[in-house]
């Protein structure tokens, strides 16, 4: 006849239910009056505007770069959503870092951090200009995608970048105060949407449970605006940042690292975006190795002094190519053999082969290509160190090949 134990001494037993985790209290205000005052309006009307969040000089800049981009036959909108009479830059991250410091106002950080939580994502991000003659664009919300059941927390987030003065003849965004709190039931009504009067430098920041849309630009003159517009972790991105965003750029320390953050290059507690259970970034890294190896750089093994050449033709993007000559740890085409790392500028892992995370050899038994490893990079080359080693302390395996790549600059 069985035994009963006394609570708690099972071995066999699972960890205690993580009681914080499940069960979220409310957020408190936040301590700061002004930040604290932000949070009320938005709560109370899904809207605020941040007057003065950048200079005139930001804004004029920005216009200036919006002209370039456009070129001498700016792109008009797809449907009348977009807007016939509207020009719209897509994949900016891709194309300019003159908007950067749009993603990274500290008061909007704030307002996402407590609307969204720390770990937000960039949802998507565009410029739009509203030539004169364009009618109003038709009201909504944007987290109707979700056609989740209303009132509830927002998924997503806006900004509005004011470039311009807005008026209420020149396309201001229009809001309706309020409409954040309404149920599933109840439409958006022309006669309820109020523009957003603001001088330029302001920016917009709403809910995605807020009605809104473009105005009708009936001025002489183009209306000038960026939205950036973020979302909860577990949300999929509008705009696809993995593709629109050439990963080089990234990975490369281009992009600012908070930016790269957002982008989704970051784990969401607990493991939100993780790839083949790697945090994205690390995990990302692998593809830059193989970018590496298939330009035009030369390979050179420092145990042998022997060069080994990639096979493959010699890339023509300067990316691609990298700069200069790459010196690995060591280098071998089988499973065997130590190296010390010495002045390498590269050590290169591969997650499929447990012989190379142990003594540094690249195993696999089929040179560069390594059957089918993904590969990821440690150590000086770019900025591959510095995305790399805040996630390594809990990779036992490649403890050694970080505490020898931790002290290079």
């Amino acid at each position: 006849m069985a035994t009963s134990k006394e609570p708690g001494t099972d071995p066999y037993a699972s960890e205690p239910i993580d009681r914080d985790y499940f069960l979220q209290k409310p957020k408190p205000l936040p301590s700061d009056p002004h930040l604290r005052s932000l949070v009320s309006q938005v709560q109370k009307d899904g809207f605020v505007v941040i007057p003065n969040a950048f200079s005139a000089a930001d804004a004029l800049a920005a216009k200036a770069e919006v002209d370039r981009l456009h070129g001498t036959a700016p792109r008009t909108g797809r449907d009348a959503f977009d807007g016939f009479q509207t020009n719209r830059i897509f994949a900016l991250l891709a194309k300019t870092r003159a908007f950067d410091k749009f993603c990274l106002l500290p008061t909007v950080t704030a307002l996402n951090q407590f609307f969204l939580g720390d770990d937000h994502l960039i949802y998507i991000m565009e410029t739009i200009t509203i030539q004169p003659g364009e009618r109003a664009q038709v009201l909504h919300h944007d987290d109707a995608v979700s056609h989740l059941p209303r009132p509830r927390p927002p998924l997503t987030a806006a900004t509005m970048i004011v470039l311009d003065d807005y008026t209420a003849r020149n396309g201001a965004t229009r809001v309706i105060p309020g409409s954040h709190l309404w149920d599933s039931e109840r439409l958006g009504e022309e006669s309820e949407a109020v523009p957003v009067v603001c001088p330029r430098g302001s920016v917009i920041y709403f809910l995605g449970t807020t009605w809104h849309s473009g105005g009708a630009n009936r001025s002489e003159s183009p209306r000038y605006a960026a939205t950036i517009q973020y979302c909860r972790p577990f949300i999929r991105p509008l705009e696809n940042l993995m593709l629109s965003v050439d990963p080089r750029r990234v990975l490369s320390g281009e992009i600012p690292r908070p930016i790269v953050d957002m982008m989704g290059y970051r784990s969401a507690v607990p493991f939100v975006g993780y790839g083949e259970c790697f945090p994205p970034c690390l995990s990302a890294l692998g593809l830059r190795v193989l970018w590496v190896i298939s330009g035009e750089t030369r390979l050179t093994d420092s145990c042998s002094g022997r060069s080994q050449s990639p096979q493959s033709k010699p890339a023509t993007d300067p990316v691609a190519s990298g700069a200069g000559s790459v010196r690995l740890a060591h280098f071998c085409k089988g499973g065997g053999g130590k190296g010390e790392q010495g002045p390498s500028q590269v050590v290169v892992v591969s997650k499929g082969s447990r012989a190379f995370l142990r003594c540094g050899c690249m195993g696999g038994g089929r040179g560069w290509a390594c059957g089918d490893s993904r590969l990821v990079i440690l150590g000086k080359h770019k900025g591959f160190n510095r995305l790399a080693l805040p996630h390594l302390p809990r990779l036992r395996l490649l403890n050694s090949v970080r505490q020898k790549t931790a002290s290079s600059p």
